[in-house]
C-alpha cells in the first residue's frame, strides 16, 4: 500500500515540477519585460553609456538578470578601456560581448532558445544605432515581447494543467500495472 502511494505521489510530483518549470519561464519573461522597460527609460532620459545604464538597471531587477547585467556592464567597461579605434570594431566588440553574456544568461535561466531571440534582438537594437533609432527599436521590441508573453501565459495555463493531469494519470496507470 505504501509503495502504491509512493508511485502515485512520485508521478504527481513530476507533473508538479513540470508545471513549475513552465511557470518559471513565464515569470522570467515577465521580469525580462520589466528589465527592458527600465533600460528603455534609462536610455531615454539619462542618455548615458550602456555600461552605466546596465549597472543601474541591474540594481532594479531580480536574478538571473541582475547578475547578467552586472557582468555585461563590467565586460563593456573593460572593452571601452581597451579603446577600440573604429566604429566597426566597437560594434563588433559589443555584439560579441552581448552574445557571450546572453548565452550565459540562457544557461542560468529557465528560458528556452525561442525566448533568447528577444535577448539577442535587444543587443542588436541598442548596440550601434543612434538614440532615436534605439528608442524606436526598443518600442517595437517591447510590443513584440508583450505579445510573446501573453501567448506564453495562455499556453502555460494549458500546459501546467496538462502536466498535472498527465502526472496523475501516469501514477494511476502505474498502480494498476503494479496491482
Amino acid at each position: 500500500m505504501i509503495g502504491i502511494i509512493c508511485v502515485l505521489g512520485g508521478c504527481v510530483a513530476m507533473g508538479i515540477l513540470r508545471a513549475m518549470a513552465i511557470r518559471r519561464r513565464v515569470k522570467e519573461m515577465q521580469e525580462y519585460a520589466r528589465v527592458l522597460s527600465v533600460a528603455t527609460a534609462e536610455l531615454r532620459y539619462r542618455r548615458d553609456i550602456l555600461a552605466q545604464v546596465f549597472v543601474r538597471v541591474a540594481k532594479k531587477c531580480r536574478q538571473p538578470y541582475a547578475t547578467w547585467l552586472s557582468e555585461l556592464s563590467q565586460a563593456l567597461m573593460e572593452a571601452q578601456q581597451r579603446q577600440a579605434y573604429s566604429y566597426t570594431e566597437v560594434a563588433a566588440d559589443f555584439d560579441q560581448i552581448w552574445r557571450k553574456h546572453a548565452d550565459r544568461l540562457y544557461e542560468s535561466s529557465g528560458l528556452k532558445q525561442e525566448d533568447m531571440e528577444y535577448i539577442y534582438n535587444l543587443g542588436q537594437t541598442i548596440g550601434y544605432l543612434d538614440v532615436q533609432a534605439q528608442e524606436e527599436g526598443l518600442a517595437l521590441l517591447q510590443a513584440d515581447l508583450g505579445r510573446h508573453i501573453r501567448e506564453l501565459e495562455t499556453e502555460a495555463k494549458d500546459r501546467m494543467r496538462l502536466s498535472l493531469v498527465v502526472g496523475s494519470v501516469a501514477g494511476v496507470l502505474l498502480i494498476i500495472i503494479l496491482i
